[in-house]
């Protein structure tokens, strides 16, 4: 019964997680993206306090590995589209489908896979939050040199 709570909870949790993503959209189409993608590093605490069989564990992302490509190829979850030249990325198939193995190795490692979480989740945010501090600098330079 733990590990069905268990699924019931991450669904919504992600659902949420889309629904609250609307928000960051008007400040920029990445942010809604990242706040998705480092909301989700948090699953893994329900993953680890709920599911105490892998076989149950694995399901969310493997359901989210469909529901993502369902949502690539036909564009149903337009919060966490990319909005882009590169229309053939499936990273957010790519992102689901990573999760996988991580949950396999928590059950396998004594639920230790914590490290793992963390790395894919927030060093892709400081690597956004990087990217966007030198466009903001390159751009304040460029007006400070030109006097724009």
């Amino acid at each position: 019964m733990k590990n069905v709570l268990g699924i019931i909870i991450s669904f919504v949790y992600i659902a949420v997680l889309m629904i609250a993503a609307k928000y960051f959209e008007k400040f920029e189409k990445e942010a809604s993206r990242k706040f998705i993608h480092i909301l989700l590093s948090n699953w893994w605490l329900i993953a680890m306090a709920f599911f105490d069989n892998v076989y149950y564990a694995i399901v969310p992302p493997i359901a989210f590995v469909i529901i993502n490509f369902a949502s690539y190829r036909f564009h149903l979850i337009q919060v966490m589209e990319r909005e882009d030249e590169n229309k053939e990325s499936l990273g957010t198939v790519y992102f689901a489908f990573s999760l996988i193995p991580l949950v396999i190795f928590s059950f396998a490692l004594t639920k230790n896979a914590l490290i793992g979480f963390l790395r894919i989740f927030y060093y892709d945010l400081w690597r956004w939050i990087c990217s966007n501090c030198r466009k903001v600098y390159q751009k304040q330079t460029i007006q400070n040199i030109w006097g724009y």
